[in-house]
């Protein structure tokens, strides 16, 4: 089901469109469908080829982007993985007046799944594999959208659906107050927004991305991507 949220931040301007006032804006966070890929990797280029820029050098980036940009087809059809929708208003130019027209566009996406995005090769990452552990995965927010609460608002979405606990037989557990133990791998660049949601490091990893393509011999080989593994314990409190 998706959620509905008033936005009560000042508009945030793009070159063609304007995010409506909060007395009609409003953004929507629903799970993510397999045709919204197009839209989510566009969404991806925007957020991570702008944001990640201050921590991660070009030629890395460069390497890297075509990877991690593209959308996930697992997470677009798990239904625990969001996108965020938001109604913009554009001028548009016309023979006569000009006019007013209302648009969609994705302005922020993320969620989670019940395992871990690569298996895990350290021992304290899980010290029982039969234990689900939620695992955030690849939040993303459109620069020009940033800092409005859509990265929070998410968030929130995940926090009030792995309260209901991971689904067997079609069903959930009884819905309870607190979070269970939850893990992400982050970049360099959303550390400081993690913590914020009460996650702490764990330690410095890096991460092998498949399927960089060498041109002089045309060989597929990984590229090491930096990253922070930071989790949040459980018992940490009803609320981040």
């Amino acid at each position: 089901a998706a959620t509905r949220l008033t936005s009560t931040k000042k508009p945030a301007t793009t070159m063609n469109a304007t995010l409506p006032r909060s007395s009609s804006s409003y953004w929507t966070v629903r799970p993510a469908r397999p045709q919204d890929q197009a839209m989510v990797q566009d969404l991806l280029y925007q957020s991570y080829s702008n944001l990640l820029a201050n921590d991660y050098g070009p030629e890395l980036l460069a390497e890297a982007l075509p990877i991690i940009c593209k959308a996930n087809p697992e997470l677009l059809s798990c239904g625990t993985w969001y996108v965020v929708e938001a109604n913009t208003a554009a001028r548009i130019p016309s023979t006569g007046n000009a006019r007013d027209e209302t648009t969609t566009m994705l302005v922020g996406c993320g969620g989670f799944t019940w395992q871990a995005p690569i298996p895990s090769t350290e021992p304290q990452h899980f010290q029982n594999d039969s234990v689900t552990t939620p695992h955030l995965r690849h939040f993303a927010t459109h620069p020009k959208y940033a800092r409005q609460g859509i990265a929070r608002a998410i968030w929130n979405k995940c926090r009030h659906e792995i309260c209901k606990g991971p689904p067997q037989n079609g069903h959930h557990h009884q819905k309870t107050n607190h979070l269970p133990t939850m893990e992400v791998y982050s970049t360099l660049t959303a550390v400081a927004f993690y913590a914020s949601l009460g996650f702490e490091t764990v330690q410095e990893v890096t991460l092998p991305l498949r399927g960089v393509t060498r041109n002089d011999d045309d060989s597929t080989e990984c590229i090491m991507f930096p990253a922070m593994l930071m989790r949040r314990e459980q018992g940490r409190g009803k609320k981040p």
